[in-house]
């Protein structure tokens, strides 16, 4: 179900944390594009170091705020790849100015 359209939820962007290969926390801002059963799907570029730190180590945790369900939600869970078919669709309907200097990107829920 893509994100807007979720009764109270207010979130298109959620804080992301990884760890490097050394166990080194990292966090960062993605956009949040949907929530399929229990996962998140975003999209990140495949040179980013997110992309490095994730193929080093699948684990995430995410928070966000969701005031319908009167707090914040966390989890923590193990990435999934989607096909390549499914990012590339996804990143041929960005606006061109979002295009420039990426590459295509790849989707983890």
């Amino acid at each position: 179900m893509p994100a807007g359209g979720l009764t109270g939820f207010p979130a298109q962007v959620i804080s992301l944390a990884t760890a490097s290969c050394d166990g080194e926390p990292d966090v960062r801002l993605v956009v949040l594009l949907a929530i399929v059963g229990e996962g998140l799907v975003f999209f990140t570029d495949l040179n980013s170091a997110n992309w490095k730190q994730l193929r080093a180590n699948s684990r995430i945790a995410a928070c966000f705020h969701w005031p319908g369900l009167g707090g914040q939600v966390r989890l923590r869970r193990s990435i999934h790849t989607v096909d390549d078919d499914h990012a590339h669709r996804y990143f041929a309907g960005r606006a061109r100015g979002s295009k420039c200097g990426r590459t295509p990107l790849s989707n983890y829920q």
